[in-house]
């Protein structure tokens, strides 16, 4: 329950987070009840980009063979977007991880919901905003990208 003091300002809280929004995390992902450190603690910053980069160099690779038979889809950019979104969508969906987060020993994880595996309609959706590029460089106090924060997820070591 909310103290008088708070305001809609403050947005909506999480389930885990504890009841003072004001007081600072020992470290990310506390909040939301992940380790310190080690497996299923939040992934770094630079560890997700890097993660993202090996998924973008895949989805050019493929945009590249495709768009030598045909220019169908569009160009080079185009197909390797479209390309990038599908690797995303699918391999999150079945295997909660891209091969980008996958190589680097990353995984997607539902934080509203511990153990529940990450749906078809949050994968898309967390791929969407990501298009957008300023929600997952946006982050809370949890170190959560915008895009995981809108989903209830986040993206975890191991």
């Amino acid at each position: 329950m909310r103290d008088k003091s708070s305001s809609w300002l403050n947005g909506p809280m999480l389930p885990a987070q504890n009841e003072d929004p004001s007081s600072p995390n020992r470290w990310p992902g506390e909040k939301i009840g992940l380790t310190q450190s080690g497996e299923g603690s939040l992934a770094t910053m630079m560890r997700r980009i890097g993660g993202l980069f090996i998924d973008w160099v895949i989805a050019a690779l493929i945009a590249l063979i495709i768009t030598s038979f045909t220019h169908a889809l569009g160009g080079q950019a185009t197909v390797q977007l479209l390309v990038w979104a599908v690797i995303s969508v699918v391999s999150v969906f079945f295997f909660a991880r891209t091969p980008g987060q996958a190589l680097l020993g990353m995984g997607v994880a539902c934080v509203d919901t511990p153990g529940k595996r990450v749906g078809f309609l949050r994968c898309l959706a967390r791929t969407v905003l990501t298009i957008f590029i300023l929600p997952p460089i946006l982050t809370d106090a949890d170190g959560r990208g915008l895009h995981d924060r809108a989903t209830g997820t986040a993206v975890i070591r191991g």
